[in-house]
């Protein structure tokens, strides 16, 4: 990575019921590997874009649907979407550590969009890490893409890369830590949950 590390956390968003099963087998799946598993115990996402992804394929000829997608910033339009929804939402706050274990690409823009770049190198995102934070994106297109920039993980990333586990109840939050058995912090990112909603 070299020249020290640009992004110190990434973030995957899935349905409470999906971080209970990610939990029990250890490991955060890609989606053709949770869809073979049956690991995917609820689905929010759009089917459109789910299409969109299922047949991309990344420029080493791999599909788009054999990683992992982390965000860069967890506040973005798809979090909004869920919680406009009253969808039960967890937020799992992974490791930059994985960026030396795993295979991995970085999409600048949502990996779905149909300009998204991929690039193996994290410093092409230094320039846009800015706008990937923005506190929003006020009907910009382009802007509301850049924020979902993501992180992809070849196939798997193991739960012990798991730094934090970010909710917006404190039942989900105490039940995932008996179930995990691990004392995990619970990070608080302002206005991540859109309290303004």
């Amino acid at each position: 990575m070299g020249g020290g590390i640009i992004f110190e956390k990434f973030y995957y968003i899935t349905p409470y019921e999906n971080a209970m099963k990610i939990f029990k087998s250890g490991y955060i799946y890609s989606r053709e590997y949770a869809i073979r598993k049956n690991v995917i115990e609820k689905d929010y996402s759009d089917r459109d874009v789910q299409n969109r992804r299922r047949y991309k394929i990344l420029p080493n000829n791999k599909m788009l649907y054999e990683y992992v997608p982390l965000y860069i910033n967890p506040r973005n339009a798809m979090l909004y979407r869920y919680l406009k929804e009253k969808r039960d939402i967890v937020i799992l706050e992974i490791s930059n550590k994985i960026l030396r274990i795993y295979d991995h690409f970085f999409s600048v823009k949502n990996a779905s969009a149909g300009d998204a770049i991929f690039t193996k190198n994290i410093k092409d995102l230094e320039l846009l890490k800015e706008m990937i934070f923005s506190k929003n994106w006020n009907g910009n297109k382009n802007l509301k893409q850049i924020m979902q920039s993501e992180v992809l993980m070849y196939e798997k990333i193991s739960v012990k890369y798991i730094d934090g586990i970010i909710v917006n109840s404190s039942k989900n939050y105490r039940s995932l830590r008996r179930f995990t058995n691990v004392s995990y912090n619970t990070p608080y990112i302002k206005d991540i949950y859109f309290e303004k909603l």
